[in-house]
């Protein structure tokens, strides 16, 4: 927002960390710091007391409730730091941290920490902006302060660097064609709870078979996905008597194809398919699939309002699938899988070339050379560089708003708005404001989003390929899918060791936790797991082998994230997650 000459940026839509990690990826570096350094240098003190402001502050801002605690000739104690927000306490090495700035700047009273704080909250969030922007004019030529977001700027990044001129569709058929087959990251729980029994589980019990439980992690699978062929621009519809042979398209054709064909699983592979069925796509799922368990949930007033309601989901069926929108890599998966086509409705063609590839490699090649130097602000820097790119290539304009603020004495105009079509909702604001969010009217469809669904589907079919082209065949019936996210999966498998199984195939794992791209990374490190329950889509924990709740814990202490294993709940505060889980 523009205000004059003056321009307001929210600094998370383009460094999504706290400002805490933001500092210390700064490394502590002088040169990093240089408004704060000047800043305090112009009241007159050294740099060694400046130095201990290279660390985000704490603030007991529960506990700073009257005016009389300014006057406080002392810092309160660590228990009077407890956030209600968070649910936590700040760590011991904070608060000695703490200690040290009230003694070394000699603050008189906690008014004068509480100016302190307030001025190297703003300094600090104001040096990492200054690094950041650097970065981006050195490495792109870009000024983020004229971007809303780093999506927004990096996307430009993108196509600066790589020369590519995407050809925006015209054709509202083929338009609503590729937005039909864009279905986003898929998630399910396919076994709720799984025990492992193995040498490095206290109760193992040889006389039953060795199993592990295992959670991969594909490193940076978006980034493989944008490596391969991408679509620069459709070509247009091919009829059913153009199609060409599916399975003779190679991956690096100049001319690639999305279909709409009709699919089914044969019925004698569904116990194969079962875990993992092929194909996901979006519907709303019918009350009639519930199970009796969740039945009683809807049924139940507090839990589900006795009332059974839906969106549409993406989802994993091994039901036939009609009218279905497939990029043709993951077509010819499916199909070498054992999937059957049953009928093709036609398909869109276009040009394809890895015009995304050198941009992927060269942020890959510098993050590389920014963890060797130790330098953890260029690993954040070059990974977001990837990472941001992908959403914009798939971007929903339709789900655009406009926001129109008005004063509460406005109150015609506000239900005027209210009783529109377009009307989502409101929010008030302090001071008689009232912000109400519309949809737009009329809609640009201005995004190459052919782009994001090929991304798509050819990461889903990464993961597929994992699956169905390593772990069934190596482990056949010994081995069932607990749980899957996007890019991760996490498996129950009979087997003598895990682990030398993993060493056997250092070209799809790896081996020694650095993170290697493109390859399956063991999320625990090699602590073996011991048991695993997987609720629902993002609802999990993930246990250690040997693990007791019981075990008092230094809250402060790496030890207990250890111990404690992995776990997730969405729409829980993360806080709870820790504190509860």
């Amino acid at each position: 927002m523009d205000v004059g000459q003056l321009r307001f940026l929210d600094s998370f839509q383009h460094m999504g960390i706290g400002l805490d990690k933001l500092v210390e990826c700064l490394g502590g570096k002088l040169e990093k710091f240089t408004l704060i350094v000047r800043y305090f240098t112009e009241k007159g003190y050294l740099i060694d007391k400046i130095k201990l402001l290279f660390q985000k502050g704490v603030f007991p801002y529960d506990w700073t409730n009257a005016w009389e605690k300014f006057d406080r000739t002392s810092l309160p104690p660590r228990k009077d730091f407890y956030s209600l927000l968070s649910q936590q306490n700040i760590s011991k090495e904070d608060y000695k941290h703490a200690q040290k700035v009230w003694k070394i700047f000699e603050m008189k009273n906690f008014g004068e920490y509480h100016d302190l704080y307030l001025e190297t909250d703003v300094l600090l969030l104001a040096d990492v902006f200054m690094n950041y922007t650097i970065m981006c004019l050195k490495d792109n030529g870009l000024d983020p302060s004229h971007y809303v977001s780093a999506p927004g700027m990096f996307n430009d990044s993108l196509y600066k660097s790589s020369g590519a001129e995407l050809k925006l569709m015209t054709d509202m058929d083929e338009y609503l064609i590729i937005e039909n087959g864009i279905c986003r990251g898929m998630t399910m729980a396919s076994h709720r709870y799984a025990k492992a029994n193995n040498p490095k589980c206290p109760d193992y019990n040889s006389s039953k078979p060795t199993t592990w439980t295992l959670y991969e992690d594909k490193n940076a699978l978006y980034s493989d996905a944008m490596t391969q062929y991408m679509p620069t621009e459709i070509l247009g519809k091919v009829s059913p008597e153009e199609v060409p042979d599916i399975q003779s398209i190679a991956p690096d054709a100049e001319i690639g194809y999305t279909l709409e064909v009709d699919l089914e699983a044969p019925v004698h592979l569904h116990d194969f398919f079962a875990d993992y069925p092929l194909a996901p796509e979006k519907q709303i799922v019918p009350e009639e699939w519930l199970s009796l368990y969740n039945e009683r949930l809807v049924q139940d007033k507090e839990v589900g309002g006795g009332k059974y309601t839906t969106g549409e989901k993406l989802v994993q069926t091994l039901y036939p699938k009609k009218n279905y929108v497939v990029h043709y890599h993951a077509l010819q998966l499916y199909m070498k899988l054992g999937m059957k086509v049953t009928k093709i409705h036609g398909e869109l063609k276009f040009w394809q070339s890895p015009w995304m590839k050198e941009y992927i490699e060269e942020n890959i090649r510098k993050r590389k050379i920014a963890k060797a130097n130790g330098d953890e602000f260029g690993v954040m820097y070059y990974k977001l560089k990837n990472n941001a790119v992908f959403g914009k290539q798939m971007e929903n304009v339709r789900k655009h708003m406009k926001v129109e603020l008005l004063r509460t004495e406005e109150d015609k105009k506000i239900r005027h708005l209210a009783s529109s079509l377009l009307y989502v909702g409101f929010k008030a604001f302090e001071g008689g404001i009232t912000a109400v969010h519309m949809l737009k009217s009329t809609v640009t469809l201005n995004k190459p989003i052919y782009v994001g669904q090929a991304i798509l589907d050819i990461s889903k079919a990464m993961m597929f390929n994992f699956w169905y082209s390593y772990i069934k065949p190596r482990y056949e019936d010994k081995t069932c899918l607990l749980y899957t996210d996007t890019d991760s999966l996490i498996m129950w498998i009979e087997t003598e060791d895990i682990y030398k199984d993993r060493a056997e195939r250092p070209d799809i794992f790896d081996l020694n936790y650095s993170g290697d791209l493109f390859l399956m990374k063991d999320e625990t490190k090699g602590n073996p797991i011991g048991e695993s329950v997987c609720l629902k889509p993002k609802m999990y924990s993930v246990l250690p082998a040997g693990h007791d709740p019981k075990t008092p814990d230094d809250s402060d202490s790496e030890e207990s994230k250890k111990k404690h294993g992995i776990q997730k709940a969405k729409s829980v505060k993360k806080c709870v997650v820790k504190r509860e889980l």
